[in-house]
């Protein structure tokens, strides 16, 4: 699985940590509900097909961290590198609410400070959703949305023009301070109206239900199927928002295909004690429950607050580095293996559908993307070489005063079509898969407008 707005980067017995598995003991007691109940409506909310979902109770991070209760996270920018508590409610809030690094005309309409409760949820092909609690009036909203240019419509309001590079482009009111956000009007007015949680979204919130804290996040595997991590079926995770500087409980859930077995998790243990991308976590303990397997995380504190369990979730630790799969280490050294083979150009044929190259793995890297803005792709060859099955390209990311740059080791079926892309960062020689496996079809066409692909 992966998020590429943050593309990162061993094994253990847990009785050597003596850690519990039967359940978290004392810990639990220092749990809060308090994030789950104030976003559990917004969930219901939630259709069918998601396969990334995050949700934060903003108001309640607000109080643990004393903060304002009128911050609003819209002004991240002044605040960014300050180590302050805001900043730490900045970094949480964006998680949710990425749009806010781009313009748009919510941006201008919705007082965000006023925003208690929000969800983010990639629909794939429908883009993404968010869903967001406000106590602004409904008729100063809406005034508002017309004012920053977007036109009434049945059931909601559409962007007149282009959509705005987050691909948001219409919003639907509901009730009870209800505010959605979505590719289309339609999306929009179909997730604003839900009354009831949706059968086909129950595994995903299982997940996400397994961890508690003010912020979680889960992504389902089924999206980005890797063979190293073939028995993981959904990762998910949480972050407490306690002072500064005296680290956090986070919890992280593992969905998978068979018996979970607390010997196989490697989250924090061995070699990664010295890594700088999981020495900050120790596991503290570890509960089993059917397929589910939960953990208790320790996490030391960090100035940069970019460890915990939604860091987890969201794949900037790679799941490997989680659990270990049967087989996972003979997969990991195929495929380290396959990527140090230098590509050696053949004469370039037409691609059968008429696709440059660099279009068609642009198109797949926005499918799997969650961030707010495209990977810039750039291949040697316009198409693919004839009997070439994977390629090199280089991909780029802007995100604010700095730019990303990736490795892409494309690698192709016997049909020419993609199997998957194998990304690693300059500083990461491991990589991770962030695509899925393609049908035996030709791609699709080149998508148009502004859609984010998650």
């Amino acid at each position: 699985m992966a998020m590429a707005s943050a593309i990162a980067r061993v094994a253990v017995l847990a009785a050597a940590l003596a850690l519990p598995t039967t359940g978290c003991g004392s810990e639990s007691s220092t749990r809060s509900d308090a994030g789950d109940a104030a976003v559990a409506p917004l969930l219901d909310h939630v259709p069918r097909g998601a396969s990334t979902v995050s949700a934060m109770n903003l108001a309640g991070a607000k109080r643990e961290l004393g903060v304002a209760a009128d911050l609003d996270p819209e002004d991240y920018a002044g605040r960014q590198g300050s180590g302050t508590p805001e900043e730490r409610f900045d970094d949480g809030a964006l998680a949710v609410l990425d749009y806010l690094y781009l313009a748009s005309p919510f941006t201008k309409a919705i007082d965000h400070a006023q925003v208690s409760a929000a969800v983010h949820a990639n629909l794939l092909a429908e883009g993404y959703v968010e869903i967001l609690r406000t106590s602004q009036p409904r008729d100063d909203l809406a005034r508002r949305l017309v004012a920053a240019g977007m036109k009434r419509e049945a059931g909601g309001f559409a962007v007149a023009g282009p959509a705005p590079p987050s691909g948001l482009a219409a919003a639907a009111l509901g009730d009870d301070g209800i505010v959605v956000l979505a590719k289309t009007i339609a999306v929009a007015t179909s997730v604003a109206r839900r009354r009831a949680p949706d059968p086909g979204f129950a595994q995903t919130r299982r997940l996400l239900d397994a961890t508690h804290g003010l912020l979680r996040a889960a992504q389902m595997a089924s999206q980005y199927p890797n063979p190293e991590v073939a028995c993981v079926r959904g990762i998910a995770g949480s972050q407490r928002f306690t002072a500064q500087g005296e680290g956090e409980q986070d919890d992280v859930a593992l969905l998978l295909t068979g018996e979970p077995r607390a010997s196989e998790v490697t989250l924090g243990a061995g070699a990664q004690k010295r890594d700088p991308l999981t020495s900050p976590y120790r596991v503290t303990a570890i509960a089993r429950s059917g397929q589910l397997l939960s953990l208790t995380v320790r996490v030391a504190p960090n100035p940069r607050h970019h460890a915990n369990g939604v860091t987890i979730a969201s794949d900037m630790v790679p799941d490997y580095l989680v659990y270990r799969c049967p087989g996972a280490a003979a997969e990991r050294a195929r495929r380290k293996a396959e990527s140090n083979r230098e590509i050696q150009p053949a004469t370039p044929e037409p691609d059968r559908t008429g696709s440059r190259l660099e279009t068609v793995v642009s198109d797949r890297m926005a499918v799997a993307s969650s961030a707010p803005t495209a990977i810039r792709v750039r291949c040697p060859v316009p198409t693919l070489p004839r009997g070439a099955r994977r390629i090199r390209c280089t991909g780029t990311r802007p995100d604010g005063n700095r730019r990303y740059h990736y490795t892409l080791i494309v690698v192709f079926n016997a049909d020419r079509t993609i199997k998957y892309i194998d990304t690693s960062s300059p500083d990461d020689d491991t990589g991770t898969i962030v695509s899925q496996p393609e049908p035996s079809k030709p791609p699709p066409a080149p998508k148009r407008g502004g859609s984010r692909g998650t």
